[in-house]
């Protein structure tokens, strides 16, 4: 089985906390997911519904796109300041599937595990100073990819009948790429109708498959994709992001944009440009 797997939006970097920042709890969801190490201080965090791990220095969480989290941050008392080091991944298989939909990722990165991983992200910033942008892209990409390797190893599978997924994603393609048009919006009859099937075959099959209605999945899309427009650019516009993304208006948008991360688009950017503040 071919997964077709694809790096949509990567991003390393590190962070420095002052003592003052010792015990700032941020909280968020993000469209891709997270490994970051302290290797200064450490992290007590909550994933989802899980219990709060607390995690020694040189230790990395690892966190899953499109979850709950609650990271508490801790000052090295020693030398009074947190030192971050992270990657963010947002991979897809099969163009349309978010690798973490796939896998349980493990919950942490022992500071032995992360000699190994760390080299991962050291290798993508060192391709940031490729002159040529083809080889640097490349070479980003082949970081990530080892990374990814890195984790799957340590993950456990979340797919229940393997054969029949990729199966049914293949008959639902041709309704998946007319959903990822976001200036227009597809009854249910017309996407049945590109899958050559029923509209109570095409909805059965659709909500089997993503455990979600296809207008779910469309708001899902919708917002991960202004969540990673609002990534690359903390200072963008909410209202232009609104639009982009097919909402009608700003204030539909910014409701909808809550209910599915926890937090307002406003919220969420001022959140970007604090972590911002905090990269050295």
């Amino acid at each position: 089985m071919k997964y077709e797997l694809k790096i949509d939006f990567l991003e390393t970097g590190r962070l420095l906390f002052p003592k003052q920042d010792d015990g700032y709890i941020h909280r968020k969801k993000v469209p891709f997911l997270i490994v970051a190490q302290a290797y200064e201080g450490h992290y007590e965090i909550t994933v989802g519904t899980r219990r709060e791990l607390v995690l020694s220095e040189g230790e990395a969480f690892v966190a899953p796109s499109n979850t709950d989290l609650t990271i508490r941050h801790r000052i090295n008392p020693a030398t009074g300041r947190m030192k971050i080091r992270f990657m963010h991944i947002r991979a897809t298989a099969w163009n349309c599937t978010d690798l973490c939909d796939l896998i349980e990722l493990p919950e942490k990165l022992t500071a032995n595990e992360c000699r190994s991983a760390i080299r991962f992200l050291r290798d993508c910033e060192k391709a940031d100073r490729f002159p040529d942008p083809l080889l640097r892209e490349t070479a980003a990409t082949a970081a990530a990819m080892n990374m990814l390797v890195f984790l799957l190893n340590r993950s456990i599978p979340l797919l229940r009948n393997e054969e029949s997924f990729p199966e049914a994603l293949n008959t639902l393609r041709p309704a998946l790429d007319a959903m990822g048009n976001p200036e227009k919006n597809f009854r249910i009859p017309e996407l049945a109708k590109r899958c050559a099937m029923s509209r109570a075959g095409f909805y059965r099959l659709f909500s089997r498959t993503f455990h979600c209605s296809p207008a779910e999945y469309v708001l899902k899309q919708k917002i991960r994709k202004a969540a990673m427009l609002f990534q690359r650019n903390p200072e963008c516009s909410i209202k232009e992001t609104a639009e982009t993304c097919g909402f009608s208006n700003q204030f539909h948008f910014s409701r909808k944009f809550k209910e599915q991360t926890g937090i307002s688009p406003t919220a969420f950017l001022a959140n970007l440009l604090r972590e911002r503040s905090s990269r050295r």
